[in-house]
C-alpha cells in the first residue's frame, strides 16, 4: 500500500483587505476576488467614477454614433462595456485588435467607428477615430470622446453611514440604505417604532403603534401604521406631521404641528379631526415604541469582510461568501 501525503486546503481570505471601493461588496473567489460595485462606479475595484462618456464632433459620417454611451457593468476585452443612447448599440474594446469599436455586438468586429487605444477606460481613450464610410475607414481627427458623467469625491470615504449601513456614494453626497433597525441619514436613528395613544373619543383606531418604512416624506421617515393603508408622514409645505392614507398629501384625520426629524421627538400638540373641525386634543401624546438601544457594532465584533447589524440585544454577523461562525 502506498501512502497518500496528507491534503491540505486553506480558505483564502482575498477580501480580508477590503480591497472593493465606494460601497461595492466583495466576493471572494477561488483565485482572488470579484468587486460588485454601487451604482456610479466601475473598474476592478470600483475606484473608477465615470460611467458615462460622450462621443462628438463628426458632422457627416456616422452622425448617430456622436452620442453618449454608458457603463453596462460588462466587460470585454477586459474593460468595461458602455450602451449607446442607440438601442442595441455598444462601445466595446477588442482585444485581439487593440481597437475600441462602436457596434452592434459586443466582442465582433463589426464597427462603424473604431479607435486604435489601449486604456482601460473608454474617458481615457486618446487615440485617433476611424469612422466607416461604407467603402473604407476615414480618419477622423475631430471626434472626441470626454467624461459625460462622473462622480467626484469619494463622500463614502469618511464612513458616514453607521450601524453597518451600506454607504452609496452620489453624484454629489452620499446615501446610507440602513441596516434592519435603524434609521435616519446615516442611520444613526435606532427608534423605529413609536405609538400613539391618549384619545377614548376621536380617531380611535390611529391610536396604535406605527413602524419606519424607509421611505421618505419632506425629508422625514414614513411610518405605517397598524391599519393598512394608513400613515405618519411629514408634510413640510404645513409643518405637520400627519396621520392619513395618502404619503405627501394633506388628507390628514390627525395632525401635529412639529418639525422634528423624528416621530418619536415630536412634541407638538396633536390636533384631531371630528367630521367638520380640528379639535385640540392634549391628552394624545406620542412615543418610542421599539429602540435598538445600544450600538453592539461599535466594537466591530464580524471579521473577513462581513456586515454587523445591530440587534435590539447584541448585533449579528453577516458572512461575505466562504466564511461562516
Amino acid at each position: 500500500m502506498v501512502a497518500s501525503p496528507e491534503v491540505n486546503i486553506q480558505c483564502a481570505a482575498n477580501c480580508a483587505a477590503d480591497p472593493c471601493n465606494n460601497g461595492a461588496t466583495c466576493t471572494d473567489q477561488a483565485t482572488g476576488y470579484s468587486c460588485q460595485c454601487a451604482p456610479g462606479w466601475i473598474g476592478a475595484t470600483c475606484d473608477k467614477d465615470c460611467v458615462t462618456v460622450e462621443i462628438s464632433g463628426s458632422q457627416t459620417l456616422q452622425i448617430d454614433t456622436m452620442t453618449t454611451y454608458t457603463a453596462t457593468g460588462q466587460m470585454s476585452g477586459g474593460r468595461p462595456v458602455y450602451a449607446s443612447t442607440i438601442a442595441g448599440e455598444f462601445l466595446h474594446y477588442l482585444g485581439a485588435d487593440s481597437v475600441w469599436c462602436i457596434g452592434s455586438t459586443v466582442g465582433s468586429y463589426n464597427c462603424r467607428a473604431i479607435v486604435p487605444d489601449t486604456h482601460m477606460f473608454a474617458d481615457e481613450i486618446t487615440g485617433t477615430f476611424m469612422l466607416w464610410d461604407g467603402t473604407s475607414w476615414v480618419t477622423s481627427p475631430e471626434v472626441n470622446i470626454q467624461c459625460s458623467a462622473a462622480f467626484g469625491a469619494n463622500d463614502c470615504g469618511t464612513d458616514p453611514c453607521n450601524n453597518g449601513a451600506t454607504c452609496i456614494d452620489q453624484a454629489t453626497g452620499y446615501t446610507c440604505q440602513c441596516a434592519p433597525g435603524w434609521i435616519g441619514p446615516t442611520c444613526d436613528k435606532d427608534c423605529v417604532t413609536v405609538e400613539i395613544s391618549g384619545s377614548q373619543t376621536l380617531q380611535i383606531d390611529t391610536m396604535t403603534t406605527y413602524t419606519a418604512t424607509g421611505q421618505m416624506s419632506g425629508g422625514r421617515p414614513v411610518y405605517a401604521s397598524t391599519i393598512a393603508g394608513e400613515f405618519l408622514h411629514y408634510l413640510g409645505a404645513d409643518s405637520v406631521w400627519c396621520i392619513g392614507s395618502t404619503v405627501g398629501s394633506y388628507n390628514c384625520r390627525a395632525i401635529v404641528p412639529d418639525t422634528h426629524m423624528f416621530a418619536d421627538e415630536i412634541t407638538g400638540t396633536f390636533m384631531l379631526w371630528d367630521g367638520t373641525s380640528w379639535v385640540t386634543s392634549p391628552e394624545v401624546n406620542i412615543q418610542c415604541s421599539a429602540a435598538f438601544g445600544a450600538n453592539d457594532c461599535g466594537t466591530d465584533p464580524c471579521n473577513n469582510g462581513a456586515t454587523c447589524i445591530d440587534q435590539a440585544t447584541g448585533y449579528t454577523c453577516q458572512c461575505a461568501p466562504g466564511w461562516i461562525g
